[in-house]
């Protein structure tokens, strides 16, 4: 599981979400008992005990069977290892967060299970409206290819160089387009 950990603020305007969330709540009572469920071992981050605390965290998430990573808050170790796992393996990293989040503009595009989230505190019923709303979105996304793989053919040892050059080609002629437009943007617009 990547997630953050203890009380944190969500930053969120007032009225969108509770102010504040107990992320360990919300691993105590609403993932682990569905991790369980989905037969897989609940295990986060946190519980590394070794000094080489970066080397346990990245054998877990390139061995894992499944990974979940609750985006619901900007969290830059999250997507750290959100990154990683997309690049390490093809499939089996599924990404959640509470309907009212805002995800970053790159995370913000990619398939996000959204869970109902009223309150920051994990009370039993908002534990199992939870449960209830991810564990069969994680059922049916556990398969789904990791945006690395699915944007890179041949992605991790097949890849084409040749399918590089044409990127750079598409980067050129829209660095291009962007010169040309952007005295426009700058012009005072004329009111009717």
């Amino acid at each position: 599981m990547i997630m953050p950990y203890g009380r944190r603020a969500t930053q969120n305007d007032s009225g969108r979400g509770p102010a504040e969330i107990d992320f360990n709540a919300l691993w105590d009572r609403g993932y682990v008992p569905v991790i369980k469920d989905l037969g897989y071992e609940p295990v986060r981050a946190d519980q590394d005990t070794s000094a080489l605390i970066i080397s346990e965290m990245l054998e877990r998430l390139y061995f894992a069977d499944l990974v979940l990573a609750d985006m619901t808050i900007p969290n830059g170790n999250v997507y750290y290892e959100v990154g990683i796992r997309h690049a390490a393996q093809k499939t089996g990293c599924v990404l959640l967060a509470a309907e009212w989040s805002k995800q970053l503009f790159d995370v913000a595009q990619m398939r996000t299970v959204r869970y109902p989230l009223p309150e920051g505190d994990i009370n039993p019923g908002t534990a199992a409206a939870f449960q209830a709303s991810i564990k069969g979105e994680i059922e049916f996304r556990r398969n789904g290819i990791s945006p690395m793989h699915q944007s890179i053919p041949g992605y991790p040892d097949k890849v084409d160089p040749r399918k590089a050059v044409t990127t750079r080609g598409q980067l050129a002629e829209q660095a291009a387009f962007q010169t040309k437009v952007r005295p426009c943007a700058r012009r005072p617009r004329l009111s009717a």
